[in-house]
């Protein structure tokens, strides 16, 4: 290896299966300077789908990924067995490991790492509120054992600043989905336009179009925007709801609709799992809406252009809801008020009533994602975090 290449070792529990094009490009090694070895189990402990080793056979994920094996003590307490034998300290410059507290053999080679002098970094979550007790003390002791902490969103960013070690650097890294596939994607449905997509799906072309995807669950709180849609129709509105996704309330929100009597306003789509079908009832769609919390759902809609609304509690949403800039990209209402939805929702109606405006907004979402959300975006700031330099503000 090449004295002037930093080699770099990636140790979590498992590699999940939508960040796949983030570790070919760490695996890849492209500008030549960090090499990237990945150590991980491929037997996976919760609903999140993984990444098995087999499956990435032919690229250099697969020449650069070593198995270690994970032993849940409880259903969030993990000891990898032989990790520390597995690492190899010997050849490493830099360590990165997820920044769980309760990866308890994650204590022990970060302590090692501390001790022989390697640059270590924690991919984090970090902070979603301000935690207070033995919680936050342990937390903040496990941080200061890093020279950086990797965070998915500027949030947590802020809740750290002053509360912790002086020496520890915060990069936001972000996340992000396979960009480059669903790009080309949006690219083929934009050259069959807009009306075409919709005609396809069989949804009228001057209906405003209301997206809702995801687990038909109680979480999500799909039941407020059914009861939202009925006001909106009380209210001589007539927007057309499509509810992409299956789950345990699937049953009662159907009922819900036939008491409304939206049976021709609502349609149920079932799950789908086929990304092009997806992408066209999100390129169809004017508004997305989550009654519930956002995670990565909210920059799936966005790559398409579609615009997200959700409730305003962030201390619950994961730090994706981030992109949802208010009047940009997307809007809030209030945590459970169904009326300040259907006013939201009823703002948004006016403000897309022409093809302009509707343009402007798809535009705007397709670039807040191009400049933080690819996974082009999070291996920059990777590669700025391992040579220590200050993080970057915008993408390269």
């Amino acid at each position: 290896m090449d004295a002037a290449v930093t080699r770099v070792a990636l140790l979590t529990h498992t590699l999940a299966h939508y960040r796949r094009p983030l570790y070919c490009l760490l695996a890849d090694n492209v500008d030549g300077r960090h090499s990237y070895e990945v150590f991980a189990s491929e037997v996976p402990n919760d609903d999140v789908k993984v990444l098995d080793r087999a499956s990435v056979r032919g690229t250099a994920l697969y020449d650069k990924w070593s198995l270690v094996q994970n032993v849940w003590l409880t259903r969030t307490m993990l000891w990898q067995r032989r990790v520390v034998s597995a690492l190899g300290f010997g050849g490493h410059d830099v360590l990165i490991v997820a920044g769980n507290v309760y990866f308890l053999s994650t204590w022990l080679v970060v302590l090692i790492a501390r001790i022989r002098r390697k640059r270590i970094l924690m991919w984090t979550h970090g902070l979603r509120r301000s935690d207070h007790g033995l919680k936050r003390v342990i937390r903040m002791a496990f941080y200061c054992l890093a020279d950086g902490l990797l965070l998915y969103g500027r949030r947590a960013q802020d809740l750290l600043k002053d509360r912790t070690c002086r020496h520890l650097r915060l990069y936001v890294v972000s996340n992000a989905l396979d960009y480059s596939s669903q790009r080309a994607i949006r690219e083929k449905l934009e050259s069959q336009g807009v009306e075409h997509v919709r005609a396809q799906l069989g949804i009228e072309q001057d209906v405003v179009l209301i997206l809702a995807i995801g687990r038909l669950t109680e979480r999500k709180r799909w039941a407020q925007l059914i009861s939202a849609m009925a006001l909106l129709k009380a209210r001589g509105q007539r927007p057309f709801l499509v509810v992409v996704g299956d789950g345990p309330m699937a049953a009662a929100l159907k009922a819900q609709v036939a008491a409304e009597g939206l049976d021709l306003e609502v349609r149920f789509a079932g799950a789908c799992y086929d990304e092009e079908t997806i992408a066209r009832y999100m390129t169809a769609s004017d508004l997305s809406v989550v009654p519930g919390d956002v995670g990565l759902s909210a920059i799936h809609a966005l790559t398409y252009g579609c615009p997200v609304i959700t409730h305003d509690n962030m201390t619950t949403h994961g730090p994706e809801a981030e992109a949802i800039v208010e009047g940009r990209t997307g809007s809030s209402f209030r945590e459970n008020d169904v009326h300040h939805m259907v006013t939201v929702i009823e703002q948004w109606t006016k403000s897309l009533s022409s093809p302009e405006a509707r343009r402007h907004t798809r535009e705007a979402c397709i670039a807040t994602v191009e400049q933080r959300y690819t996974p082009e975006y999070m291996k920059h700031v990777f590669d700025l975090a391992v040579a220590g330099t200050p993080a970057a503000t915008t993408a390269p």
